[in-house]
């Protein structure tokens, strides 16, 4: 998952491999 520079994740790696904004990825 990638993360800013706070820590905080930007992205999720969804059950498929594909990565999603956080909050959206089922």
């Amino acid at each position: 998952s990638t993360t800013n520079p706070e820590g905080i994740p930007l992205f999720t790696e969804s059950s498929v491999g594909t990565a999603r904004v956080s909050g959206v990825d089922p």
